[in-house]
């Protein structure tokens, strides 16, 4: 922990010292010369350096048997590789979710990002700009009253715009409530919660449940007979909706008595 503060402390005081280098040149040369170029190409390389980790936890991210490779294992030339973003802790090693369920994950906060930036964009932001640049555009206004500060209009500006950005930090809350209620439903809808609403039904169901065990723990050699194609795999779908929702019976009813 103490080594990383020092890092950052230290990548810090660089980005600082290279920005700074690069405007007293700028403005030295009073133009973007050669020497004010090349203090940018400083400024762009120590910034792909700082980087390097984090392009490195993002490919870990997307293959994450590698990352579950390199937690499981001890080696001082892998955590030297590692050590920026991963810690020697062995609380939930090598137990990263796997490729798919990280593509649900990104997709999920990439859509919830895309609305929250485009809802903010067009109807907050987008709106307040004219108006904006009216306001800052009136100059020598005489007013009948007294004014207690001059350049009221940066004043109205100010409170014009401090709910927009209040509206902005806080939306993402209402967002993600949104997005995770859909997402929980279409995953319930998707995993047949809720089907059973109560024991009529589950009376009315159990009666199925020999047919469809009977149905899924088939021989091997008939699944395969089953899988073999479009029109098999279309039977087989049609005869899991029978048998989950009741309609028709395509096993024997085995009866109680049997």
């Amino acid at each position: 922990m103490v080594l990383k503060v020092l890092v950052a402390v230290g990548w810090t005081i660089t980005f600082i010292v290279l920005y700074v280098r690069m405007w007293n040149q700028r403005w030295h040369d009073r133009r973007w010369s050669f020497s004010a170029n090349s203090r940018v190409l400083n400024y762009l390389e120590a910034a792909a350096v700082f980087l390097i980790p984090q392009v490195l936890a993002l490919v870990l991210f997307i293959v994450p048997w590698i990352w579950n490779f390199l937690e499981k294992t001890n080696w001082r030339i892998l955590y030297v590789l590692t050590w920026w973003f991963q810690t020697r802790t062995f609380v939930g090693r090598g137990v990263r979710e796997g490729l798919i369920d990280n593509i649900k994950y990104t997709t999920f906060w990439v859509c919830l990002l895309t609305a929250k930036f485009s809802f903010s964009y067009f109807l907050q932001i987008r709106p307040m700009v004219k108006p904006t640049k009216t306001i800052l555009s009136l100059h020598d206004i005489r007013r009948n009253w007294f004014e207690f500060m001059p350049h009221t209009e940066r004043i109205v500006v100010i409170f014009l715009w401090a709910p927009v950005v209040l509206i902005y930090l806080m939306d993402i809350q209402i967002w993600y409530a949104i997005f995770s209620s859909l997402t929980g439903a279409l995953i319930g809808l998707f995993s047949h919660l809720g089907e059973i609403r109560s024991v009529e039904q589950l009376r009315l169901r159990f009666q199925f449940f020999a047919s469809a065990m009977q149905f899924n723990l088939m021989p091997e050699e008939h699944l395969d007979a089953v899988h073999g194609g479009l029109r098999s795999k279309l039977y087989d779908a049609i005869n899991r909706l029978k048998l989950r929702y009741g309609f028709g019976r395509p096993y024997r009813k085995i009866e109680a008595n049997e």
